[in-house]
């Protein structure tokens, strides 16, 4: 409140002072959680001196609340054409740049350059494994997921990170178990580090399913927009036997992340379920649009063609594929 009042009074001592305005808006977005008010304060603060290097920061982080990604990377750029040495409109470009999934090579090179410039800030270390993984290239991500631990040990959110990183990537499920429990025993822990305990409780028995499940549930409520949460409820509901709620399930996460092969062939077992052997066939062909050639896809696929469609031709031609 003081720092707000601050800001206004100088404001009104100078209708002009856009530091007060950049302040202000910083504030009005962080704190005071008011988009709409930022953006309007920053945009006049632009008219008053456009080429800012500072306000057009504030203004890309202003964008990337309503998802105006094309206008934030241009304000971005923009900044760092005018302030070359500035890292925050590199970082941030870096964020902006990976809610795309076709620029994950141009947000890594954003984050490797925060890296070597300010390699002891923790957090330039996970933005580089979010790029990482994104590109597929867990593997590479563990380095950094520990450097940033090491940096900031009671990190619930890097630990998280690095544990997901040592399963996925590294496969090293002794030491992510350890790095799981150690990021749930922290203060707010990350919907990610929930995700990794339910995959490591396996599925072996209903209880263990059970237990997963409820990860899973928690981590939705921490990350509504964790497609991986709601894939592992999906996955979990269907052993437990109950398609109706493994299909809605399913059909959320497909809808936040299209490209996970193995989720269409839940949801065609679902449908099938169901007796919706159509959609089933349908919902096994856009997973192997996504990944041409899966053999459990194709299997699946041609067993439904013969059992239930008695369209032997075409299961077979599904056999003969895979």
């Amino acid at each position: 409140d003081e720092a707000e009042t601050a800001y206004r009074r100088a404001m009104e001592l100078n209708a002009t002072d856009v530091l007060s305005m950049n302040g202000l808006a910083t504030l009005l977005l962080g704190e005071r959680e008011d988009p709409a008010s930022a953006r309007a304060l920053i945009t006049r603060a632009l008219e008053l001196q456009p080429n800012h290097a500072g306000l057009l920061i504030t203004y890309g982080n202003v964008l990337m609340r309503p998802e105006a990604w094309d206008e934030a990377i241009a304000a971005l750029e923009r900044s760092i054409d005018l302030d070359p040495d500035g890292l925050a409109a590199k970082v941030n470009l870096g964020i902006v740049l990976l809610q795309d999934p076709t620029k994950g090579e141009e947000a890594l090179a954003c984050f490797q350059v925060a890296v070597e410039e300010a390699p002891e800030d923790a957090s330039h270390h996970y933005l580089l494994t979010s790029a990482l993984r994104r590109l597929g290239r867990e593997k590479e991500a563990v380095p950094h997921a520990e450097r940033a631990v090491e940096l900031v040990p009671d990190s619930a959110t890097y630990r998280g990170r690095l544990a997901s990183l040592l399963l996925f990537g590294a496969h090293d499920s002794k030491r992510a178990r350890a790095e799981v429990e150690r990021a749930l025993a922290l203060p707010d822990p990350p919907a990610e580090a929930y995700v990794v305990r339910a995959v490591l409780r396996g599925d072996k028995s209903k209880g263990a399913l059970e237990s997963a499940l409820e990860d899973y549930r928690t981590a939705a409520r921490i990350e509504p927009t964790e497609a991986d949460a709601y894939r592992g409820m999906g996955f979990c509901q269907m052993r437990l036997g109950h398609p109706e709620e493994a299909l809605a399930a399913l059909t959320k996460a497909l809808a936040m992340d299209p490209s996970h092969a193995s989720s269409y062939g839940w949801q065609a077992q679902c449908l099938h379920a169901h007796g919706r052997s159509a959609e089933a066939l349908a919902a096994y062909d856009d997973g192997l649009e996504v990944l041409p050639g899966n053999l459990h896809l194709l299997q699946s696929k041609a067993l439904l063609l013969a059992r239930e469609l008695h369209r032997l031709d075409d299961a077979l031609a599904a056999l003969d594929e895979a």
